[in-house]
């Protein structure tokens, strides 16, 4: 007749132990040696003896767990347990929802990757303490769209009546600004570049960039790039206009330097020619008679060394620059300059213009801020060892500048 086996007390099971039955039963292996040798044998008699089973610690898998101190049954292995005899101890009943959910926990642990090695967690661990710098947010007004353009030949008249019809007038001085134009020099056989955004307004055509940090310390300042045959109005380093225009040709250039608006007049005899009349005439070198004024533009650079303009760019240009101030007792002395212009760059001539090319590549026209820099690095601040061996000159009319080479 069998008695009650009674099993000894056994040993508290150690942190380790406990941690390895935790993280098995959750389905997720511990760091280390997935497998722990299994206990022995511990009889009190020998199995042999009669009346009595022996008394032993049951072989319950490779975790060493007692039972009893288990928070949730662990997951049975494929042999079950076994008493030292060697008879199977069967696991307790379960559910099927409990089977089910078992199921789901190790299929989960199976679908799971590879633990990250030590140096991986702290390589994590790191970038959460120091994560990479977020760049600072470009200011709206620094974002320039770059439109994209397209070619559109004008083989008749007809045709070219036809597309200033579709685009209307406004849209259609934009595309005579971009191809450096006005109406009457577009001729039969000419192909004209056509911006493909059809919301693009004047600024988001400009070839140059809408902020020019190096003059944000100037009221007013004006760009001439002979390069790409326009011009740019800055207002404390921010655009306020752009326009397209025709200086000197190649016998003839406009020479590169600094010059400021000295006065203006809306109409004009030119000192070249007395049968050209010269309207919203704004002179910058009083002696040559280099000027701002109104004149056709045929689309590549064909003036006498002056810089024709488009009407409306005519006309506003006279309305924004400020004049020169002199002395009424010596008119030969200027108190204050008029708003400063910088010509700088060089016309490719012979070569095909850069805004022909717009439609393969719409950045042949852009003016970078780097150039833009080095022309007023070159004329509005001339070098500290120049300045400090010449003594400062006296802003005179009659001294202004005759070459390029003078500032």
């Amino acid at each position: 007749m069998w008695q009650r086996l009674e099993l000894p007390r056994e040993p508290r099971a150690t942190d380790r132990e406990r941690d390895h039955a935790r993280h098995h039963r959750q389905g997720v292996p511990v760091s280390g040696s997935h497998r722990i040798p299994r206990p022995a044998v511990h009889p009190e008699r020998s199995p042999g003896e009669p009346g009595t089973k022996p008394r032993a610690t049951a072989q319950c898998g490779p975790w060493m767990i007692p039972r009893a101190r288990q928070a949730a049954p662990a997951l049975e292995g494929p042999r079950g347990c076994r008493t030292p005899s060697g008879r199977v101890m069967s696991p307790p009943p379960r559910s099927r929802a409990a089977l089910a959910a078992a199921a789901m926990v190790i299929g989960l642990a199976g679908c799971a990757g590879p633990r990250p090695t030590g140096e991986a967690t702290r390589d994590s661990l790191a970038a959460l303490a120091h994560p990479a710098p977020v760049p600072s947010p470009v200011p709206p007004d620094t974002v320039v769209h770059q439109p994209g353009y397209r070619t559109v030949k004008i083989p008749d008249d007809k045709t070219l009546r036809t597309l200033a019809r579709e685009l209307g007038p406004a849209r259609f001085l934009l595309v005579l600004k971009v191809n450096r134009r006005d109406s009457l020099h577009v001729r039969t056989g000419d192909s004209l570049m056509v911006p493909t955004d059809t919301t693009a307004d004047l600024l988001a055509l400009s070839p140059f960039p809408r902020q020019v940090p190096g003059a944000r310390d100037l009221a007013k300042l004006l760009l001439v790039s002979r390069r790409v045959q326009a011009f740019a109005a800055y207002q404390s380093g921010s655009l306020a206009r752009w326009g397209p225009t025709s200086t000197g040709r190649e016998s003839l250039p406009t020479p590169e330097g600094l010059y400021h608006t000295n006065w203006k007049d809306k109409e004009r005899t030119s000192t070249f020619n007395e049968e050209w009349l010269l309207k919203w005439y704004v002179n910058l070198e009083n002696f040559v008679g280099i000027s701002f004024h109104l004149f056709d533009l045929p689309g590549y650079p064909a003036s006498h060394s002056c810089i024709r303009l488009l009407e409306d760019d005519a006309i506003w240009l006279y309305d924004w620059v400020d004049e020169w101030k002199l002395d009424r007792n010596d008119p030969r002395r200027i108190l204050k300059p008029g708003t400063p212009v910088v010509v700088f760059g060089a016309f490719a001539y012979g070569k095909k213009s850069p805004w022909r090319r717009l439609a393969a590549d719409s950045t042949a026209t852009n003016v970078p801020l780097y150039e833009i820099e080095r022309a007023l690095n070159a004329y509005l601040e001339p070098p500290a060892s120049e300045a400090a061996s010449k003594p400062p000159a006296r802003a005179d009319s009659l001294s202004a500048p005759s070459s390029p080479s003078l500032r």
